[in-house]
């Protein structure tokens, strides 16, 4: 009875009723969160200091080496899934800062050279 009501109401704007799906609702749920993750992997990428951290949490998952654990294969599914979540992080950096990304990859192989040289 609602929905009729609600018909009319619309019928006296001149407007057809349209019917949202819940998959509709989803679709745009899923966008805006996308493009909201987007502008914070932007955001953090323009600052070395976030670089830094971002490339930190990109190694702490292992997304730069292999994961293997000799001996034990239970081990090695949890690095591959620490690196699943990594890979993740790492394709959010590529589409929303290729740029920054490969400025984020050479600062930390001149922090690495640093390191050794010391």
């Amino acid at each position: 009875m609602t929905d009729k009501f609600y018909e009319k109401q619309l019928e006296a704007f001149g407007v057809e009723s349209v019917r949202v799906t819940e998959g509709d609702v989803n679709k745009k749920i899923k966008a805006i969160e996308a493009e909201s993750s987007h502008l914070s992997v932007r955001a953090i990428m323009e600052r070395m200091e976030g670089r830094q951290w971002l490339y930190s949490k990109l190694d702490m998952c292992g997304v730069f080496t292999a994961p293997i654990v000799p001996g034990d294969p239970y081990g090695a599914h949890v690095l591959i899934g620490m690196q699943a979540v990594g890979q993740n992080l790492l394709n959010d950096i590529i589409q929303a800062s290729p740029d920054n990304f490969y400025l984020m990859t050479q600062e930390a192989a001149a922090r690495k050279t640093n390191i050794d040289a010391k």
